[in-house]
């Protein structure tokens, strides 16, 4: 039962205690009500209102963990040249190239 849907005489009821400013026991005594129904409706409202609230307040997050880190590249510099060495470089070609470089300067 939502709290909409509750009778409109337990609404005018709730309604009215709310706005006593009176404790349980002296406004049910007042208005000839058990405090165990007024209780009853009381914490029927509250569940209702923190599932609602819950219901409104949380939502799924899908979090990718996978983490991609940029590796900036080495930049080698000889004379005017410079070469930009990426990570997975091959060992052999970078030899060449810095010999043929070694070999122009």
């Amino acid at each position: 039962m939502s709290v909409g849907k509750i009778p409109e005489s337990r609404s005018s009821q709730i309604n009215s205690f709310k706005e006593s400013g009176l404790s349980i026991p002296e406004w049910c005594k007042e208005n000839n009500v058990k405090t165990s129904t007024l209780r009853y409706w009381l914490n029927k409202i509250k569940t209702e209102e923190n599932s609602r609230s819950n219901e409104e307040g949380w939502v799924t997050i899908a979090v990718n963990n996978s983490l991609e880190t940029k590796v900036s590249p080495i930049v080698i510099k000889v004379g005017p040249f410079s070469v930009e060495i990426q990570p997975g470089f091959d060992r052999s070609t970078l030899t060449e190239v810095i010999a043929a470089i070694h070999g122009v300067c």
